[in-house]
């Protein structure tokens, strides 16, 4: 009976042992679902280190009683191949303050002194060792970086017993693949007189910012005493030529090495510099015809590449620009026939106009293509080039051959199978509304439309009066309140933000004639390696230009000596709201004048009189004595005796900085406020009327 029992307790304590087994594998997969959906939400963080060079210099070296004093410098600075642009060492996380460095000393016998030193913002310290016996020592720097640069080192050998020796050269920062490496203002100096004597010049490849790979040239140039004083004499320096072998590849980054062995009374010394390889992009421009009528079709095409020793390589994903170059215009209407010798002579001095017709983008091939499906170009012979600005550094901007291209007038077209069913609608309305009794209502009609004509005859004849026949302009109508004044043709448009072109004109905003040689800076706010700063300079019509600006924020910057600059921020691409704008600029020469016409104010007391007279006038009726018999100065406040100094000085500033030819400057404008607050009295205020007037005289130009 025992064993008969023994099955029916086994069974309840299987199952319940599956129970327990499944329960534990139903917790461990909901445990795993939810590792796999928390990790699948981690994101990765990339973080971008920069590979900083160190560099020590011996600045100084004094010698006493067997002792000697070394002032060393340390120099830390991010590698030319860092892949940070160079704009955001600007920023508070890309300096170098406060960053600690380990120096130590070493001697024959071993470790002399360790000290550790703080750079300042720019990553430069200098530190002085002090009674250092005479010897051979090494100094040894050390930086163990942090989150964004790595690691670096770097050491320099001390000679004690020796007299220090300056090593130094020039060399261009950038140098064409392909070519000899020039090394010039090759020099050599101790104790501040030349130094004759061998100096060995290397050329090796820049890896990983800090190790050096192979040896591409080296040469033995000799220095001699008296050819270094002769040369220096005439004007001309040590040079030499290295042909690099095999030649660097563009892109590259060489480090040029200068170094002199010493001799017995002289230490040895050493000097490196960094050189990027660059290469020049080339780009080629054709076209489907020679000959294109008025607002007909044009395809243009060609190929962007760069040469090397493989052969042509095609550049993929720039943007080139084409534009199109056409002179000057004649007037359509010439007022004689005499005039139109004039009008041609002073057309064909004038630059040529030139217009942007689009950009377009290379493909893998470096191909692009350009379809203009309606030509917007004078009927004139045009001159096409394409231009492309590649977004590799080391990669020079090119510039395509000119193609001629003629430019026909349009076909005729006939208007009369337009205009004669208009004619013979409009005849039989006519009739039909005069059947009906409409004679009053046409009359009344007819003797208004000839009234609005005799009104704009009327308008038409007083704008020729102001206008002479010489075709001169009033300059008046372009000055204007000191500003920036976008386009407002595009309000409400439908355009999408394609455009990424900026053009206007710079204006005088006192005088109303155009700004030439203005510079125009354009400067993203974000830093990103694809952007960088485009300046251009106005032509003589005070016209800008600056195509194929990168999309984001930036700050455009208008400036140009002896105006005050102004400054507005803009998004790339717009709707066409840059395109056209108008800038005015505040001349300095009449804030100076604005400066005297407020003092003057204070004395004569009468804005009209101000306006009157001259500095001359002012400071000679402040020193002229007063005679008995005669007339009243036309001062309501004499000048005290105390400010005749500086009103004589403000004198020489008005007629220095606004009648003369020379350009006002700050420093100008900020001694004319300086000396117009020590003259004037403090409780005397300006009146309104004492602002400059149009009719203020002009300065020369």
């Amino acid at each position: 009976m025992q064993n008969r029992r023994q099955p029916a307790r086994f069974i309840p304590a299987f199952l319940g042992g599956q129970r327990l087994f499944a329960a534990w594998l139903a917790c461990g997969l909901l445990v795993l679902c939810a590792s796999r959906s928390l990790a699948s939400d981690e994101s990765a963080v990339l973080q971008i280190r920069a590979r900083t060079r160190l560099v020590l210099r011996e600045v100084e070296h004094r010698g006493q009683r067997g002792r000697f004093a070394v002032t060393v410098s340390a120099q830390l600075s991010d590698h030319v191949g860092s892949p940070l642009p160079d704009e955001a060492s600007r920023d508070g996380e890309r300096s170098f303050d406060g960053m600690r460095l380990l120096l130590s000393l070493e001697s024959e016998q071993g470790l002399w002194l360790r000290e550790q030193v703080s750079t300042d913002r720019q990553g430069f310290v200098s530190h002085t060792f002090a009674r250092l016996p005479a010897g051979a020592y090494r100094l040894s720097a050390h930086f163990s970086g942090d989150d964004l640069r790595d690691p670096a080192d770097a050491t320099l050998d001390l000679q004690l017993d020796r007299w220090p020796s300056e090593l130094g050269f020039s060399v261009e920062s950038t140098h064409p693949a392909g070519t000899a490496l020039t090394v010039s203002r090759l020099f050599l100096r101790s104790q501040g007189r030349p130094l004759p004597g061998p100096v060995v010049l290397s050329v090796f490849d820049r890896r990983d910012g800090q190790s050096l790979g192979p040896k591409r040239a080296q040469t033995i140039v000799r220095l001699d005493t008296q050819s270094t004083r002769a040369d220096t004499a005439a004007g001309k320096s040590s040079a030499a030529n290295l042909f690099l072998s095999p030649s660097p590849s563009a892109g590259s980054v060489l480090l040029v090495r200068a170094e002199y062995a010493g001799d017995s009374e002289t230490a040895p010394s050493r000097t490196e510099q960094d050189v990027l390889v660059v290469t020049q992009a080339r780009i080629t421009l054709e076209a489907n015809a020679s000959e294109v009528a008025q607002g007909g079709r044009l395809r243009l095409s060609g190929t962007v590449f760069v040469t090397s020793e493989a052969g042509p390589t095609p550049l993929a994903g720039e943007l080139v620009d084409i534009e199109a170059s056409q002179a000057a215009a004649l007037p359509d209407d010439p007022r004689s026939p005499d005039s139109a010798e004039p009008f041609a002579r002073a057309a064909s001095s004038r630059p040529p106009l030139r217009r942007l017709l689009g950009t377009a983008v290379s493909d893998e091939q470096g191909r692009f293509v350009l379809d203009i499906h309606r030509l917007p170009l004078r009927a004139t012979a045009t001159e096409l080039v394409a231009k492309v600005v590649p977004a590799r550094r080391y990669i020079r901007p090119g510039i395509s051959n000119e193609f001629h291209l003629s430019v026909l007038p349009p076909e005729p077209v006939s208007l009369l199978p337009f205009v004669l069913p208009l004619a013979v609608s409009a005849l039989v309305l006519l009739i039909w509304r005069v059947q009906k009794g409409l004679r009053e209502r046409i009359a009344r009609w007819l003797q208004a439309r000839r009234a609005r004509q005799r009104a704009e005859q009327t308008v038409t004849k007083a704008s020729e009066a102001g206008d002479p026949a010489s075709g001169t302009r009033d300059l008046r109508v372009m000055a204007g309140a000191a500003g920036v004044s976008l386009s407002a043709r595009t309000s409400l448009s439908l355009r999408r933000t394609v455009d990424t072109t900026l053009d206007g004109t710079v204006f005088d905003a006192t005088f109303g004639f155009c700004v030439a040689q203005a510079q125009v800076v354009v400067t993203p706010l974000l830093p990103d390696p694809a952007t960088q700063q485009r300046a251009t300079v106005c032509d003589d019509e005070g016209r800008f230009v600056i195509s194929q600006l990168r999309a984001g924020r930036l700050v455009v910057r208008i400036s140009a000596p002896g105006y005050q600059a102004q400054e507005f921020a803009a998004t790339i691409p717009h709707r066409g709201e840059l395109r056209g704008i108008t800038v005015r600029l505040l001349p300095l020469r009449a804030k100076l004048l604005a400066d005297w016409q407020r003092v003057a104010q204070v004395f004569y007391g009468d804005a009209a009189l101000v306006q009157t007279r001259t500095p001359q006038d002012l400071l000679r009726d402040a020193t002229a004595p007063r005679l008995s018999g005669t007339a009243a100065r036309p001062l309501r406040i004499p000048v005290p005796a105390h400010a005749l100094s500086s009103l004589q000085r403000l004198t020489e500033l008005v007629e220095e900085g606004y009648y003369s030819g020379r350009i006002c400057s700050e420093s100008m404008l900020h001694e004319s406020q300086r000396l117009a607050a020590q003259i004037a009295p403090p409780e005397a205020a300006m009146e309104p009327s004492a602002a400059r007037s149009e009719t203020a005289p002009r300065p020369l130009q």
